[in-house]
């Protein structure tokens, strides 16, 4: 390794831990560099090192025609400890077996995968050092790119290293974020040169020079030039060839050495080239081997020590015997790699479809077959790849059309590419155009139409056609519960009870307990105030079970349907996974919606600034890809956050939006997400006539509206707006409801709502039913909510004369708020501090002139603002007539005669209390 000690040094550095760099996992280092520069000769090199201290090394890479079969890479890596898989415990054994093809699928999801790996890779390090080293990375497959990703963030402080090789500049599946990168550059000059010359010591001055010029440092040019230039044949002087780009010549050269071997090498050669480079052990496999030899002794491949390990010199030799390979060879060398695997395995039906050059329904079938096991597994992007090819084999213009739907529906299920989306949907219709009304293309089509242009009027008609005239005894089952799931979506949007009925009817057309995520959403997301109660421990057991879920839209659809029983922190971790990969580019549509459920939680638990960064996080994922629909839900979670924040300019923009958006285009959810943030804002600023008024815009008061969540949600928003604002016998007929459907089984959350309610609208006064509502189990996680009741009780004590037993709610609300940076909340809390004669030390509004009692203080400097009688009675909880008498007892003692003079009046007796001080 002439030239290399620094690099060297670097690497065996990390690998024994004592490296000077900053690594904050500890566990990978990425070599990085052009093609030829020697990044494998010098992982080799370091290898060698390591096993001579006793180290335990595993070798891998990418290949390039294996890049879209799962685990391709992961099998090929660990081949030599594959006896150590079957000694795992047996969870972890049947996961990697099942990733190896040895087991079965459902033991293969990426997660579990990744956490045997770790698990076996541990276990080894307990014996020796453990190095992994994993080649080409840009043609490593989807599925161990994951994997290996996952697990190599899983093992900080371990005994295991990882070491990446990668081309400069070549996009990856591995995540290398944040790992200490080595830049293998090109040999210095006299590093080049002290290489040439070692190698070729005869070589002459002319020959010297122009290699030296055109390999540009290339170690594998400097190696391979000479040789095709014949040194040995040359004449001092002799005109050298013209120059040719580096890539072409070193093709070129490997090209030469390929076609002087026999047709039999160079077919063996073509069988490594698009297979494994590992050979499966059998009786047969040194006789296999022998027509090989030639190609070791060409210097295109080495054979190692194991039985069956052969491997090229260099990822172009791969290449070149590919590019010089005929159609015919090609064809015969897939055929012989599908032999070896079993008719169920996905790396048969890709290299049957890799032979076939005319449509085949049978290899179209069994690709079909292999992209619902991609998808199963999670591996979105796979299993689009693989329904596209499967429709291009099929023969039939109705299959073709159908599988470029289903391709066109995962792909914008999962927010991969919305774009390439509609443009398979549209290859699909010329494809066949009765194809166009398959429920494939029905469901692509109303996504599309759903979360692009918002059209929840064509998108439920679209779908509910194609349910209708379905052939039940022939579709697939399925694609009618992705159809089913898709029309409950859309009718959720929609919020519009006219849409509902034929969705009942179509779930008729399947056995729902065999889809239980679709169940979950039935029970929990159509009608939760009536259908939730009997389901709580299947969403709770649910939500459990995403630990090692790898499908990203079951995370996704799970955690969603706990999202009115307030159940989304138990998928907390599962949902994290998501917004990872989203950030990644990978599942992004399910990745966006983890974004808003985990802002939606934020924002009831109290954690207002998480809830703004998730919140923002997610509307610029939305917006970069263009996704429409999915920005509603996270605008509203921006919404809450200006209306309980007094930020009214922001909230009165984003009320706009959600009106210009909503309003034509019939998707009335939106405008309830503007009625709620705008009750909300209302109820801060003590405007409770305009709350009521907007909160019934959500639902009527006495009633929990049918097939709407939101319902439950704004229960006590609405019963606490209807009490101050006068309308009591509304506020009690909303409190029965709340109890006759039970709410507070359904969580702690609802527990406190409905329990404050009840205090809030109890007449006479009943101090039990606050105290009661104070001690609901775990209402310390509900920060907002558990304050809003202290005010109100504190409101009531101090209505009711009781001013000492006041104070300490607000108190508490006011702390509670100020922490939260709830202004508006803050200021009512403090104003209320103020009339039981006392205020919050540093607060933003202080006791009035001292010619004026508290009250009169409040009531007179409302009165500047402009509030007439009424809402002052209103925000204070005391009646017109009195806050007249305490206008005029300040009229008196300011010495003015009306509104006008107020303004004034109070600055000047507030300054002479100052000067005073």
């Amino acid at each position: 390794m002439v030239g290399r000690d620094r690099e060297i040094s670097q690497v065996t550095e990390f690998l024994r831990g004592t490296a000077a760099f900053d690594d904050p996992m500890g566990t990978t280092m990425v070599i990085e560099g052009d093609p030829g520069v020697g990044k494998t000769a010098l992982s080799r090199a370091v290898s060698d090192l390591e096993r001579a201290h006793e180290a335990t090394v595993l070798s891998g890479g990418g290949v390039q025609s294996e890049a879209d079969i799962g685990y391709a890479s992961l099998t090929q890596l660990l081949g030599p400890v594959v006896d150590h898989v079957d000694a795992l415990p047996a969870a972890h054994r049947d996961s990697l077996h099942a990733a190896l093809g040895y087991g079965e699928l459902g033991q293969g999801l990426f997660p579990q995968v990744a956490e045997a790996l770790a698990a076996l890779l541990t276990d080894l390090g307990r014996r020796t050092p453990v190095v992994v080293v994993i080649d080409d990375l840009q043609w490593v497959d989807s599925a161990s790119a994951d994997v290996l990703g996952r697990t190599a963030r899983s093992l900080p402080g371990s005994n295991v290293r990882f070491l990446v090789l990668q081309r400069t500049g070549v996009h990856t599946l591995f995540d290398a974020s944040g790992y200490p990168r080595l830049r293998v550059e090109p040999l210095a000059e006299a590093d080049a040169k002290a290489l040439l010359t070692a190698r070729f010591p005869q070589t002459d001055s002319q020959v010297l020079e122009r290699v030296l010029v055109e390999s540009a440092g290339n170690p594998l040019a400097l190696l391979e030039l000479p040789t095709a230039l014949d040194l040995r044949g040359r004449s001092s002087g002799e005109q050298l060839p013209a120059h040719l780009p580096l890539t072409g010549r070193l093709q070129a050269l490997y090209g030469g050495r390929v076609r002087q071997l026999t047709p039999a090498t160079r077919q063996r050669l073509l069988v490594l080239a698009l297979g494994e480079s590992e050979l499966p052990v059998s009786d047969a496999t040194l006789d296999w081997l022998d027509p090989l030899l030639p190609a070791e002794r060409a210097g295109l491949v080495e054979l190692g020590q194991r039985p069956g390990q052969v491997s090229f010199r260099h990822p172009l030799v791969r290449s070149t015997v590919i590019d010089l390979s005929t159609a015919v060879d090609r064809r015969d060398a897939h055929l012989a790699l599908a032999s070896r695997y079993a008719e169920e395995d996905e790396r048969r039906a890709w290299h049957l479809a890799a032979a076939t050059v005319t449509p085949d329904e049978t290899v179209a079938t069994l690709l079909e077959a292999a992209a619902s096991k991609a998808l199963h597994r999670g591996d979105a992007t796979g299993a689009i790849r693989t329904l596209v090819r499967a429709a291009e084999l099929s023969p039939h213009p109705t299959e073709r059309a159908r599988r470029l739907a289903k391709a066109a529906y995962q792909g914008a299920d999962r927010g991969l590419d919305m774009d390439g989306a509609s443009r398979l949907l549209e290859e699909a219709a010329l494809a066949d155009p009765s194809g166009a009304r398959t429920l494939a293309a029905a469901v692509a089509t109303a996504y599309l139409l759903l979360n692009n242009a918002g059209d929840t009027t064509t998108a439920h008609r679209v779908l509910v056609a194609a349910l209708q005239q379905l052939d039940t005894t022939s579709a697939d089952p399925d694609m009618v519960a992705e159809a089913i799931h898709t029309l409950c979506e859309v009718c959720l949007y929609a919020a519009r009870p006219s849409l509902w009925p034929a969705y009942h009817e179509a779930t008729a057309l399947v056995d729902l307990s065999a889809y239980p995520v679709l169940a979950l959403w039935d029970q929990l997301m159509v009608d939760p105030a009536r259908r939730a109660h009997a389901h709580l421990h299947d969403i709770d057991e649910a939500l459990a079970s995403l630990e090692h879920e790898g499908d990203p839209v079951r995370v996704e659809r799970v955690a969603t349907a706990g999202v009115f029983v307030d159940r989304i922190y138990s998928a907390h971790e599962p949902l994290m996974r998501l917004i990872r990969d989203a950030r990644r580019g990978k599942s992004v549509g399910p990745g966006t919606l983890a974004l808003m459920l985990l802002a939606v939680e934020s924002f009831k638990r109290g954690e207002w600034t998480r809830t703004r960064e998730l919140s923002d996080e997610g509307v610029q994922m939305v917006t970069d890809h263009d996704f429409g629909l999915l920005i509603w839900p996270l605008k509203l979670t921006q919404g809450w956050l200006a209306a309980c924040t007094g930020q009214t300019a922001k909230l009165r923009d984003l009320l706009d939006q959600m009106h210009n958006y909503a309003t034509p285009r019939q998707v009335d959810t939106v405008l309830l997400y503007a009625h709620y943030a705008a009750g909300l804002e209302a109820l801060g600023r003590g405007e409770f006539e305009r709350a009521f008024q907007e909160l019934c815009g959500v639902t009527a008061p006495g009633e929990l509206r049918s097939h709407d969540g939101w319902a439950m949600a704004v229960s006590m928003d609405l019963v606490e707006a209807a009490v101050h604002s006068g309308h009591l016998e509304e506020a009690a007929a909303h409190v029965a409801a709340m109890h006759d459907a039970r709410l507070a089984e359904l969580s702690s959350r609802l527990e406190l709502l409905v329990a404050g309610s009840a205090a809030m609208a109890a007449a006479p006064f009943d101090r039990q039913l606050y105290e009661r509502a104070l001690q609901t189990k775990d209402a310390d996680q509900w920060p907002f909510d558990l304050a809003r009741i202290h005010l109100c009780y504190g409101q009531t004590l101090r209505r009711e004369r009781e001013a000492a037993a006041a104070r300490p709610h607000l108190r508490t609300a006011l702390d509670i708020f100020e922490r939260l940076g709830a202004r508006p909340w803050a200021e009512r809390a403090n104003q209320e501090l103020q009339a039981t004669s006392e205020a919050k030390q540093g607060a933003a509004t202080q006791v009035g002139p001292a010619v004026l009692t508290p009250q009169e203080d409040h009531v007179a400097s409302l009165a500047a603002q402009g509030l007439t009688n009424q809402q002052i009675g209103e925000r204070l909880l005391i009646s017109p007539r009195t806050v007249g008498a305490h206008l005029a007892s300040a009229y008196r003692k300011l010495a003015v005669t009306s509104r006008g003079g107020l303004h004034i009046a109070l600055q000047q007796a507030r300054r002479q209390d100052e000067n005073e001080g």
